[in-house]
């Protein structure tokens, strides 16, 4: 959080329902999860050389992102968050695929992601740009549209993306709205916030839907606004803090509670999973999105272990902000895939 400033309500309420989440699980006597303090410690003391001052957050992938300085990398970036949801019912897709697939669409066409272009994009055409690299790895020259523009024919349609209606839907949400209120542009959408991250929040999800990252524990609202703040990283990221990546309280930002991090922060025992959690993570099952206590559960647990991941490193005198501190673990779950357990399994558009 930055010092002496008012938190927003917007960010204030993620803090304070996830929180609220937590006690009211143990209140119950029967938490689906728990955070472990003392293993935050451990993780710390273990690590010590990725939490220190010096740690510098993952640098915004240049390989896989459009990022070209301009009003054109802001267009790319709500695109891009506009479609990052739910990769895991497609066998080793993953976020880089998706990055670069737009990325491969834009560099090939630099009007394809014009507004009026998006708020009438059909599925035929959002599923050939979704393409993943047949490497499974991102390598622009071998994308599907970039191999069929080489060879003067169509990119063919090679494997259903997942949730695709949803995703045509967020896109052309996304276009009718920079349409409608923004003159057809992002960066004006961002220049709105006036450098205000957490205001820039609260204008996505005012005029984006799909970005409305709320639901229900126990009868009482919680907000965990995932894809609005991690739009917000994505922009300091590719702008690297300046232009319109520039947010003077960017470290109000929480965690952006998905898949990854609560699967590594459970790796190294800070989050703990009951025994029926932890079985059904463990067996793959599907966690509907909303209707288990503990996949809200799990996702309040992964906000509130960050935020005090971050106050004990402020104890070690270590500044760290939520969305830096997820950056690294979210890399650390990346590069550690293979020997993690299974992470859970929710069918939604929110992460």
């Amino acid at each position: 959080m930055s010092s002496g400033a008012t938190p927003s309500p917007c960010l204030r309420d993620v803090r304070a329902s996830t929180a609220w989440v937590l006690s009211e699980a143990a209140a119950r006597g029967s938490p689906a999860v728990s955070i472990d303090d003392a293993a935050i410690e451990r993780e710390l003391d273990a690590h010590r050389e990725l939490y220190s001052a010096s740690a510098l957050p993952p640098s915004w992938a240049a390989d896989y992102h459009f990022c070209d300085g301009t009003d054109l990398t802001a267009q790319y970036v709500l695109v891009l968050d506009a479609c990052n949801f739910c990769f895991w019912p497609l066998e080793g897709y993953e976020y880089s695929d998706l990055a670069g697939s737009l990325k491969a669409v834009l560099t090939a066409d630099p009007k394809a992601f014009d507004a009026d272009k998006l708020a009438n994009i059909d599925e035929d055409t959002l599923q050939q740009w979704l393409q993943p690299t047949p490497t499974g790895t991102f390598r622009l020259s071998q994308h599907p549209i970039a191999v069929a523009r080489r060879e003067g024919k169509p990119a063919p349609a090679v494997v259903p993306i997942p949730l695709l209606a949803q995703r045509t839907r967020a896109v052309r949400e996304l276009g009718t709205a920079l349409q409608r209120f923004f003159d057809g542009k992002a960066a004006n959408l961002v220049r709105a916030a006036k450098q205000d991250a957490a205001r820039l929040v609260e204008l996505v999800v005012a005029h984006l839907p799909a970005f409305r990252d709320e639901t229900l524990f126990a009868g009482r609202q919680v907000f965990l606004y995932k894809r609005a703040q991690i739009l917000v990283g994505d922009l300091w990221g590719a702008f690297q803090g300046s232009g319109l990546g520039a947010f003077d309280n960017i470290s109000e930002l929480t965690c952006f509670a998905d898949y990854r991090v609560p699967q590594l922060l459970r790796s190294v025992g800070i989050m703990r999973y009951s025994d029926a959690l932890a079985a059904a993570v463990d067996g793959k099952q599907e966690l509907p999105a909303g209707q288990s206590s503990g996949e809200v559960e799990l996702r309040a647990a992964t906000v509130q272990a960050v935020e005090r991941m971050v106050s004990a490193l402020q104890r070690r005198g270590v500044a760290l902000p939520p969305f830096q501190l997820d950056w690294l673990l979210w890399e650390r779950g990346e590069a550690l895939l293979d020997k993690l357990a299974p992470h859970h399994r929710t069918m939604t558009i929110f992460y």
